[in-house]
């Protein structure tokens, strides 16, 4: 007997548990809801996004005589070199970048940016687990892991996650998702 898909998915561990969650026909939405938060804000520390924020404010300090935006867009080119080897952040810079050359100002950028490759590496995620799904266990139950990671992804508070990565700074971090261990505990009727 197999103890599941999820063991063997070529994943951070807290995609895995989000993949294990989600496999499992009593979880919540709420509850994947919860797995896939823990795991991009588990993904935000470990590629470093807070200190990618502290880093563009610090060169926006410096570069404050820069009249245009298009001036601070480039400014903040230099910054591309630190975090070449993190996907995240250097998708949060990209973000951010096309966000400012629209107009947008830099704290509402930052937290546009930061949402949109946020987004991207659920979706991202999600795809790898219904691959992986589907070559370990078949069509429907990938099918059906892919339908409930993508209610989850839907029903992310994306705002607070947001804020979450801004803040945080390294260190082992906190799991939203609660296991149930009594009787009671279970999906709501």
């Amino acid at each position: 007997m197999s103890d599941g898909p999820h063991y063997s998915l070529p994943a951070r561990p807290r995609w895995k548990k989000a993949a294990e969650i989600a496999d499992n026909a009593a979880s919540s939405p709420e509850e994947i809801c919860d797995a896939v938060s823990d795991a991009l804000i588990a993904d935000a520390k470990y590629d470093r996004v807070s200190e990618l924020m502290q880093d563009i404010d610090e060169c926006m300090e410096k570069g404050q005589g820069y009249l245009f935006a298009s001036d601070t867009v480039g400014f903040l080119d230099q910054l591309a070199d630190p975090y070449a080897g993190f996907e995240l952040p250097s998708r949060a810079l990209e973000f951010i970048q096309d966000e400012m050359r629209n107009g947008v100002p830099l704290q509402e950028a930052k937290e546009n940016g930061l949402k949109d490759a946020l987004m991207e590496r659920a979706v991202s995620e999600r795809r790898a687990m219904e691959e992986h799904y589907l070559n370990e266990a078949g069509h429907s139950r990938s099918a059906e892991l892919k339908q409930r990671i993508d209610d989850g992804i839907s029903r992310l508070p994306m705002q607070s996650i947001v804020q979450e990565c801004i803040r945080s700074s390294g260190g082992k971090t906190s799991s939203r998702y609660q296991k149930k261990t009594g009787v009671e505990d279970g999906v709501p009727l």
